[in-house]
């Protein structure tokens, strides 16, 4: 019997290559012979989602207060995700980096989907353009730094950290411009367009994530790596990453809780989950000439649950605070199945490689 090597989702025979196994089939097409079965999802799929509910249940056990975890969301935030970005980063050709048409697909999705919910809700005279905003971000903001970039490594491997990092910084860029913005013509704004500008300004720039990706473009361009010392402490931060975001993750989710479940709560979670990636799967394929492994990971980040952010910025604005906190809880719990469940689909079938195949 042919051995068999690991190439992302699927286990191939030697003689056949990577390239050619991570290109996707269609549906009902697959030789279930040459890919790993869905139980090897489940067992990689099982311990992530477990990290998360270990920390749900710590929290409830333990009945945390929300001001307790200021001290690990900034080692997370500040001291151990940075140093991973930046590794991955640099260590990528420079080439992958400029993938303009890349991040011109997935931020554009998640463009859509903002837009698309925040009209809907405000013209519908359900919302106003305060509470609207907050709910399109419900919508189309995912959980990318805590959950998307360490599920992405453990799924696809260290090749997966460009397109996920690209994705995490434009995705959180469009978040910090548009709902603030918004916001100001809300009248929900505290200081006026002026200092909100310049408040975008200052979290674009001065944000932990987007320094360490610039910083790793900048070591890629120009082939740099530290002295060994700083990579060994460079390298040790980042492999507490994953584990201490999830685990943190985890007790967020548990301190959020489930007040007044509106009737939008599952029509935002529904757009979120399964919307939003395949949205992005059609946009991908539309423009065509993506690698596999990058459609994947794509349609994987935007299949994730609502980020914790989103009811800090409802908080921060006093608008839709109840509906942000339940929704984050809520598709959080069902995302457990639903991410799983497209990760064992995708390993069985793969994705489509045109429109036509979609349609």
């Amino acid at each position: 019997m042919a051995q068999k090597e690991k190439c992302g989702f699927f286990r191939i025979s030697q003689q056949d290559s990577c390239a050619k196994a991570l290109n996707p089939v269609k549906l009902g097409s697959i030789n279930f012979l040459t890919t790993a079965y869905p139980l090897s999802v489940i067992n990689l799929a099982l311990p992530f989602f477990g990290l998360i509910l270990i920390g749900f249940f710590s929290g409830k056990l333990m009945r945390f207060k929300r001001s307790e975890l200021g001290a690990l969301n900034f080692f997370i935030v500040y001291i151990t995700l940075p140093p991973m970005l930046y590794r991955l980063i640099a260590g990528a050709p420079f080439e992958n980096l400029t993938n303009w048409p890349f991040i011109l697909g997935t931020t554009l999705s998640t463009y859509l989907v903002f837009l698309t919910v925040f009209v809907i809700f405000t013209l519908s005279g359900q919302s106003s353009v305060s509470r609207a905003a907050v709910q399109a971000s419900v919508a189309s903001y995912g959980n990318v730094g805590y959950m998307g970039v360490p599920l992405m490594l453990a799924v696809f491997g260290e090749k997966a950290a460009v397109p996920a990092t690209l994705i995490l910084c434009f995705d959180s860029v469009l978040q910090f411009v548009l709902v603030p913005l918004l916001q100001v013509l809300g009248g929900h704004s505290k200081g006026g367009l002026g200092n909100t500008l310049l408040n975008i300004l200052r979290k674009v720039l001065l944000h932990p994530f987007i320094i360490a990706t610039a910083l790793g473009f900048i070591a890629s361009y120009f082939s740099y790596r530290p002295p060994q010392a700083i990579d060994k402490i460079l390298t040790f931060l980042g492999l507490a990453a994953p584990a201490c975001a999830l685990f943190a993750l985890g007790v967020t989710v548990a301190l959020q809780p489930l007040r007044r479940v509106e009737w939008d709560l599952p029509v935002l979670t529904f757009v979120k989950l399964i919307l939003h990636p395949i949205l992005v799967l059609v946009v991908l394929l539309a423009m065509g000439g993506f690698p596999p492994m990058w459609v994947q990971v794509a349609v994987l980040m935007a299949a994730l649950p609502t980020a914790a952010n989103v009811f800090v910025m409802a908080s921060h604005y006093e608008s839709y605070e109840d509906g942000a906190s339940s929704s984050i809880l809520f598709n959080t719990m069902v995302s457990l199945a639903t991410v799983t469940g497209l990760m064992v689909y995708m390993n069985a079938y793969g994705l489509p490689v045109s429109l036509s195949q979609l349609f």
